[in-house]
């Protein structure tokens, strides 16, 4: 009998949101090599020593996990999404994450052309379009290609309570984009209430394009590896991580 070829599939478990950076983080502790992804974000067509990275094991309500921090030295904080893709286009990474890392930012950039009422290539990124946001995307779609993943699955999340200010004044949350792109995958939520921004937007772009499927866990047939990415909060009563366990 033939033997059918393992998928290589993630189960990303944000049940108390995400951010890029969480994402990131997660990826690391669950086994991404740090200095070959390091390696490979250097080939990234950006000014050298724009940016360097910080990876720390920190506690969130006793959990150990990664967090990264995005140290920029580029004072640019606002690019056409049209900029951004040809900066990733020139990269010299490997072309299944180049891919990944454009689908990403063009599905920022019609969302919010959607919102303003203008073509994706003229919408001006504004806090998406600092050096951090394009680091975190292409960081995390050179770790998704090196881990091999195949598949992804993203749990239910939720939205947060608050306002949030932002380039345009200040808005209710979920942040405008965030709430579209979940319109757009009609992806399921939680009722949990978390008082600040638990969900960016880059991390729903992110969560948007790789989802297989939004609310169910797979059913594995091994679990390899599991890996916990640290928000910048650290919350009393529950931790403020997002979880991937990886498999087959």
């Amino acid at each position: 009998m033939e033997t059918m070829p393992e998928t290589n599939i993630a189960y990303f478990d944000c049940q108390f949101g995400a951010a890029g950076d969480m994402l990131l983080g997660a990826l690391l502790d669950a086994g991404l090599d740090k200095q070959l992804w390091l390696g490979e974000l250097k080939k990234l067509a950006l000014p050298k020593d724009s940016f360097e990275i910080a990876v720390a094991s920190v506690q969130r309500s006793s959990i150990t996990a990664k967090k990264v921090d995005v140290i920029t030295h580029d004072h640019v904080h606002e690019r056409k999404a049209s900029e951004i893709e040809k900066i990733i286009e020139s990269s010299k990474i490997a072309e299944p994450a180049k891919d990944l890392a454009l689908r990403i930012v063009r599905r920022l950039a019609v969302c919010e052309g959607k919102l303003h009422g203008i073509p994706p290539s003229e919408v001006h990124l504004h806090e998406l379009g600092a050096v951090d946001t394009i680091v975190d995307i292409t960081g995390f779609a050179i770790g998704y290609h090196m881990l091999g993943l195949e598949k992804s699955f993203i749990s239910r999340i939720p939205l947060g309570r608050g306002i949030v200010k932002m380039e345009h004044g200040h808005f209710p949350l979920p942040a405008p984009a965030v709430a579209r792109m979940l319109a757009d995958v009609q992806a399921p939520t939680l009722d949990f209430e978390i008082d600040f921004e638990c969900l960016t937007p880059t991390a729903v772009a992110i969560m948007a394009e790789i989802s297989q499927d939004w609310g169910r866990l797979p059913r594995f047939e091994a679990i390899k590896s599991v890996g916990y990415g640290a928000g910048t909060k650290d919350a009393p009563d529950w931790p403020n991580v997002c979880r991937i366990i990886l498999g087959s």
